[in-house]
Protein backbone atom coordinates (compact mmCIF):
# COMPACT_ATOMS: atom_id res chain seq x y z
CA UNK A 1 0.00 0.00 0.00
CA UNK A 2 1.41 3.36 -1.01
CA UNK A 3 1.50 6.24 1.38
CA UNK A 4 0.70 9.64 -0.09
CA UNK A 5 1.50 13.06 1.30
CA UNK A 6 -1.81 14.94 1.14
CA UNK A 7 -0.11 18.30 1.70
CA UNK A 8 1.36 18.11 -1.82
CA UNK A 9 -1.65 16.54 -3.54
CA UNK A 10 -3.67 18.19 -6.30
CA UNK A 11 -6.68 17.36 -8.43
CA UNK A 12 -8.12 13.86 -8.05
CA UNK A 13 -5.45 12.90 -5.50
CA UNK A 14 -6.46 15.87 -3.33
CA UNK A 15 -10.11 14.77 -3.51
CA UNK A 16 -9.14 11.22 -2.52
CA UNK A 17 -7.06 12.53 0.41
CA UNK A 18 -9.87 14.82 1.54
CA UNK A 19 -12.41 11.97 1.42
CA UNK A 20 -10.03 9.74 3.36
CA UNK A 21 -9.55 12.37 6.04
CA UNK A 22 -13.32 12.90 6.33
CA UNK A 23 -13.87 9.15 6.74
CA UNK A 24 -11.19 8.88 9.46
CA UNK A 25 -12.55 11.97 11.21
CA UNK A 26 -16.10 10.59 11.14
CA UNK A 27 -14.91 7.24 12.52
CA UNK A 28 -12.96 8.95 15.29
CA UNK A 29 -15.92 11.14 16.22
CA UNK A 30 -18.27 8.16 16.14
CA UNK A 31 -16.04 6.13 18.44
CA UNK A 32 -15.61 9.10 20.75
CA UNK A 33 -19.36 9.77 20.92
CA UNK A 34 -20.12 6.11 21.61
CA UNK A 35 -17.58 6.07 24.41
CA UNK A 36 -18.97 9.17 26.13
CA UNK A 37 -22.60 8.03 25.78
CA UNK A 38 -21.82 4.73 27.48
CA UNK A 39 -19.47 6.17 30.09
CA UNK A 40 -20.21 4.90 33.59
CA UNK A 41 -18.89 5.76 37.01
CA UNK A 42 -18.81 3.89 40.29
CA UNK A 43 -19.01 5.59 43.66
CA UNK A 44 -17.74 3.44 46.52
CA UNK A 45 -20.06 3.87 49.50
CA UNK A 46 -18.01 1.92 52.02
CA UNK A 47 -19.17 -1.07 54.04
CA UNK A 48 -22.12 -1.69 56.33
CA UNK A 49 -20.13 -3.40 59.07
CA UNK A 50 -19.78 -6.77 57.38
CA UNK A 51 -18.36 -8.02 54.09
CA UNK A 52 -21.72 -8.95 52.50
CA UNK A 53 -24.44 -6.75 51.03
CA UNK A 54 -26.76 -7.22 48.09
CA UNK A 55 -28.34 -4.69 45.73
CA UNK A 56 -31.90 -5.58 44.74
CA UNK A 57 -32.76 -2.71 42.45
CA UNK A 58 -31.41 0.38 40.73
CA UNK A 59 -33.43 3.38 39.55
CA UNK A 60 -33.63 4.04 35.80
CA UNK A 61 -31.15 6.91 36.00
CA UNK A 62 -28.81 4.99 38.35
CA UNK A 63 -29.02 7.55 41.14
CA UNK A 64 -30.73 5.26 43.71
CA UNK A 65 -29.75 1.73 44.73
CA UNK A 66 -31.80 -0.37 47.15
CA UNK A 67 -30.78 -3.60 48.82
CA UNK A 68 -29.96 -5.26 52.10
CA UNK A 69 -27.04 -6.14 54.32
CA UNK A 70 -26.83 -8.55 57.25
CA UNK A 71 -25.60 -6.86 60.42
CA UNK A 72 -25.75 -8.33 63.97
CA UNK A 73 -27.80 -11.27 62.58
CA UNK A 74 -30.48 -8.94 61.18
CA UNK A 75 -31.11 -7.96 57.59
CA UNK A 76 -30.90 -4.20 57.17
CA UNK A 77 -32.34 -2.41 54.15
CA UNK A 78 -30.44 0.39 52.48
CA UNK A 79 -31.30 2.98 49.90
Amino acid sequence: MQRHDCSRASGARLDRCARGMVVWLALAMGCSATHSVNAQTLTWLGTFGNPYSSARGVSDDGSVVVGSSRFDNYDRAFR
